[in-house]
């Protein structure tokens, strides 16, 4: 009796559902459950990567013990939303940082956004025009429900970090990140489009 199976591929099927850009959504540790909407709505699109954060006004604290259980669950809301949606990777979930671990992994980044509730001049848009990379890396800090403190604003800034105003309303953390992402991949991405 033979145990081998003899196969040949007729036909490639192309299921190209990503975009080229990469975002990292870098959130800080909101309350309650918003991660896991947050890690669902954006993961459905197209974000590529999520950051947790813990910063000095986040009202979470999670301790190493705690961590890996809540990557792990965050992972899962990951797996499931890019079922539900079709996408062709599962996007990752990192550790936690903060904000001196995290200056090393934004080096990587084509253009780092900091939404920043007393920013007045700086917008959006005048950063999404200055890149004209298709297959941008970019990450979008989103601080916690108590606004980000002024010394953490200074650090992300001083280390290349675009401060941005969403304009003259301020957002719940929840919110910004499905914002941001939704503008940044309509403008550069695939978003309302199909090229």
């Amino acid at each position: 009796m033979n145990d081998n199976i003899k196969t040949k591929i007729v036909q490639k099927l192309e299921n190209n559902k990503e975009s080229s850009l990469h975002i990292n959504i870098v959130q800080a540790l909101p309350k309650a459950d918003k991660m896991d909407f947050i890690i669902q709505k954006c993961t459905e699109l197209g974000v590529k990567e999520f950051t947790p954060l813990a910063l000095k006004r986040c009202v979470v604290k999670i301790d190493s013990k705690d961590e890996q259980k809540k990557i792990l669950k965050w992972q899962k809301q990951v797996e499931v939303a890019s079922k539900q949606c079709g996408r062709d990777i599962i996007p990752k979930v990192n550790k936690i940082y903060n904000i001196n671990t995290l200056l090393d992994l934004l080096k990587n980044y084509d253009l780092v956004l900091l939404a920043y509730e007393n920013e007045e001049n700086n917008t959006l848009k005048n950063e999404i025009e200055r890149i004209n990379k298709k297959d941008a890396l970019i990450a979008i800090i989103i601080g916690p429900e108590g606004g980000l403190d002024q010394t953490e604003v200074d650090i992300l800034k001083q280390n290349g970090a675009k401060v941005v105003t969403l304009g003259n309303r301020i957002l719940r953390t929840e919110t910004v990140a499905m914002a941001v992402a939704s503008i940044i991949m309509y403008e550069l991405g695939d978003l309302g489009n199909n090229n």
